[in-house]
């Protein structure tokens, strides 16, 4: 598996961090999220997968910014990984998609 880097440097990015170990990935790093594109220069997209930890503080224009986030670093070919936290319980018939985080003591069902 290729290493993490964490985009955001504040609580939720530090929450991803510790899932991120629950699941026995390496994380290589973390970075703001407001210099993510310089910090990610010269990276090979090929050699890390990224997880969104930009935090929300429940308003619209915050929620936007993880997307803005995602949408910007996916144009450039970087992947964001899945991470789901070995206690959360997920039904099969669930799909995760790049650059979903499932947190620890989560349970997603089908309906």
């Amino acid at each position: 598996m290729r290493p993490l880097i964490i985009i955001g440097d504040g609580g939720h990015a530090a929450v991803c961090c510790d899932l991120a170990h629950a699941c026995g990935r390496e994380v290589s790093g973390m970075i703001g999220y407001l210099d993510e594109a310089e910090a990610l220069r010269g990276i090979d997209p090929a050699t890390v997968e990224l997880v969104n930890g930009v935090g929300s503080i429940g308003t619209r224009q915050s929620q936007m910014n993880r997307r803005k986030v995602y949408e910007r670093l996916t144009a450039v070919d970087f992947r964001f990984a899945v991470l789901t936290h070995p206690s959360a319980v997920i039904a099969q018939a669930v799909v995760l998609e790049p650059g979903c985080v499932v947190m620890a003591g989560v349970i997603i069902q089908t309906r």
